[in-house]
């Protein structure tokens, strides 16, 4: 009996003693790797330098976009998670959100999760020490924007529980020890007491997860006036992101535009870095640079389109954990610079930002100025109570000869400094939508100021010439529909040049039916009106066109007459600018840009600027036809046409109205367009406000401010026009 007791107990002591062998052979021998790893990640850490953006400069070297360094907060979660006796719970970083907490959030159904999400947000805004302090500091400091110390404890509680959950959403397994980003510029005076409570208390710091580094600020001196140019920056997105790195493609990666589902979470091997690969491309390899998960990137204009040449090259540097004497603080020293990474390389630009300045000021005045008398006229008809309408607009002054923008404006426009912290508020003015860029993705049909494109093209074919005469009794009848001119204005007999200058809708009509479809609509598009125009900045639209004009199907000849008047296509003010600058040149046309240099720019950066200055193609236009044009224009401004509001006495401009339809019952857009001087021509300008009724009254005043401040002209009243 007692051998069998022995026998037993050895036979349990034996195989304890074997699992533990077992086990210690595991953790010493087969996964010794392993937790060599995990320790070094805990005295070890990779970290990226972040480069300054390049800077975005006017023509003269004024600074459009810089930026500025400052401070920046962030959060080691897992930190402060220790045994239960050390602390009260209450001081955790992440409170009661303990890891199986919120691991039961990312589990429960979308209406629960809402709820829960709710609730842990409620507790590290009430009972979270840190959360009060923190939200004390900043809001003290004024470093982040808020109406209240509550809502600054709110915004700080989101914020710890967005990278909280995120850290959990994390496939690594050491996710919640990695750093997280809470805050961007904290400000010096944040920066000071947070570093200070850190070193005074060490440990016992309620800060001591928190991480103080160097960051940028991306400022804009301008603001509004050159915001849809410049555009704006903001975090990356998993959209973002498909679109930088590209589409992968038989030989590897192709740059430009593509998704990579699932792509977006980087793996456990590129740590917070997303990419640094290298693929094989025609039997070379060729590095593709990543982008940090936290990377500020060009969300819209020139910093979206030259994010590339903007943004730089991240570096990485080695940090090791260590004690700080006397606090005993435990904190990161760097170890090893691997690469320091490049600053983004500067763009200048085609634009004077002072001159910028004073268009999206004239168009501003020009717009209030039309709000006030709808106002009078409003208030004539319905009372004290009415208001006059909110007017939107689009303008823009370029080269005729290079392409190359000198002024280019939207209204409403924003403030590409506040867009981030605003975003929703300017999404929900969908009213008068903002952040469009009404220059290049508005469309609009183009009303009379597409006569003189029709004008060209039945000259130019000899379908009419300059003395070709029309009857204008106010009205052309086709079947039983009367297509008026203007009002039912009868002019008479009139040739091209009169026809433009006094807008007659007749005349136009009559050469429609004469030229015909098809040698219209080729014209059409040897001017470029079914394409975009190639413009450097992102998302342009095409315009458009119906359908049934390229094939002919159900096309009457009522379609012609309306096509004849701008009225069966639909185009952006940055196509009129390129129609325009044709007639100006001589029949080049020119690809509107508004890059003019790269700093440090490379040999195939070199050839692309070169290629932005020369023409797209050289248009076969007669001597005659431009000169005609060019002359019916003259007598917009010059002589008591349509235009006559632009005239300068010192200053010859060649121009042209439009008032486009676009709905029943609702007021015309309101066009002009105008080139200057008329027989050296420098510059070219568009304006359309739509809803602005009519463009002799409405927009040619605006087009004469804006062409005193281009040509640098007394602004006193000079009495013509």
């Amino acid at each position: 009996m007692f051998n069998r007791r022995v026998l037993i107990l050895t036979i349990i002591f034996l195989l304890a003693f074997l699992v533990l062998f077992t086990q210690m052979v595991s953790l010493q021998i087969l996964e010794a790797e392993d937790w060599r790893e995990r320790g070094e990640k805990r005295l070890h850490r990779r970290e990226q330098i972040v480069p300054r953006r390049g800077s975005i400069l006017d023509r003269n070297g004024r600074i459009l976009a810089e930026d500025r360094a400052t401070w920046d907060l962030w959060i080691v979660l897992g930190q402060t998670i220790r045994p239960p006796g050390e602390k009260p719970r209450e001081e955790f970083i992440l409170g009661e959100i303990t890891v199986a907490r919120m691991r039961n959030i990312l589990r429960a159904h979308s209406a629960q999760q809402e709820r829960e999400e709710l609730l842990a947000v409620e507790y590290l805004r009430d009972h979270l020490p840190l959360t009060e302090r923190l939200a004390e500091i900043l809001w003290y400091t004024k470093s982040q924007e808020a109406a209240s110390l509550l809502e600054m404890k709110e915004l700080v509680a989101k914020a710890l529980f967005r990278e909280a959950k995120r850290s959990m959403e994390d496939p690594r397994s050491d996710g919640i020890f990695r750093k997280r980003h809470l805050f961007r510029n904290i400000g010096n005076a944040a920066y000071f007491r947070i570093l200070q409570d850190q070193n005074m208390r060490g440990e016992d710091s309620l800060f001591e997860p928190l991480d103080l580094q160097g960051g940028w600020l991306r400022e804009y001196p301008f603001g509004e006036s050159a915001a849809h140019i410049t555009g704006y920056v903001g975090p990356l997105s998993k959209p973002d992101y498909e679109r930088l790195r590209g589409t992968w493609g038989e030989e590897g990666l192709i740059p430009g535009e593509g998704e990579i589902p699932g792509f977006f979470i980087p793996t456990e091997t590129e740590l917070d870095i997303i990419g640094y690969k290298e693929i094989t491309k025609h039997g070379e390899m060729i590095p593709i640079p990543g982008f940090l998960q936290n990377e500020i990137v060009g969300k819209r204009g020139i910093e979206r389109q030259y994010n590339q040449s903007l943004r730089g090259s991240h570096g990485r540097r080695y940090l090791h954990r260590t004690i700080q004497e006397p606090s005993g603080r435990k904190v990161w020293e760097v170890k090893n610079v691997e690469d320091p990474g490049r600053n983004g390389r500067s763009l200048m630009l085609t634009i004077d930002a002072e001159i910028q300045q004073q268009v999206y000021e004239k168009v501003q005045a020009g717009l209030e100025e039309r709000h006030l008398r709808d106002q009078e006229e409003q208030q004539e008809k319905f009372g004290p109570q009415a208001v006059g309408r909110e007017y939107n607009a689009a303008c823009v002054l370029m080269d005729p000869n290079t392409g190359a923008i000198q002024a280019l404006v939207s209204i409403p426009s924003y403030d590409p400094a506040e867009v981030r912290k605003n975003y929703s508020d300017y999404m929900l003015a969908k009213s008068r939508y903002p952040l469009l860029n009404r220059v290049t993705t508005g469309i609009y049909p183009p009303g009379s100021t597409f006569k003189p494109v029709v004008a060209l093209a039945a000259l130019n074919c000899g379908c009419i010439t300059p003395e070709t005469e029309y009857d204008c009794q106010g009205a052309i009848r086709l079947g039983n529909h009367d297509f008026i001119c203007m009002r039912r204005v009868s002019h008479g007999l009139l040739k091209v040049e009169d026809a433009l200058k006094y807008s007659c809708n007749v005349f136009f009509y009559n050469t429609g039916r004469d030229l015909g479809r098809q040698r219209l609509y080729d014209f059409i598009c040897e001017m470029g009106f079914d394409q975009p125009t190639g413009i450097d900045l992102p998302s342009e639209k095409a315009g458009q066109m119906k359908d049934n004009l390229a094939s002919g199907y159900r096309w009457s000849i009522g379609n012609t007459f309306h096509l004849s008047i701008g009225q069966e296509i639909a185009v952006t003010p940055i196509q009129m600018a390129v129609a325009v600058s044709a007639i100006a040149n001589g029949g080049k046309i020119v690809r509107p840009h508004l890059l003019a240099g790269i700093e440090d720019a490379t040999p195939e950066e070199m050839e692309t600027l070169a290629v932005f200055n020369q023409p797209v193609k050289n248009l076969e236009l007669t001597q005659t036809a431009i000169k005609t044009v060019r002359q019916g224009m003259w007598k917009v401004v010059n002589e008591e046409g349509t235009g006559r509001r632009c005239r300068i006495a010192s200053l010859e401009i060649c121009g042209k109205s439009g008032s486009a339809d676009w709905k029943q019952d609702e007021p015309t857009h309101a066009w002009f367009v105008a080139y200057a001087p008329a027989e050296d021509p420098q510059v070219v300008a568009v304006i359309v406000v739509p809803e602005g009724n009519l463009g002799g009254r409405t927009c040619a005043p605006i087009i004469k401010d804006i062409m005193k401040v281009y040509f640098d002209l007394p602004d006193f009243d000079d009495g013509v026009g």
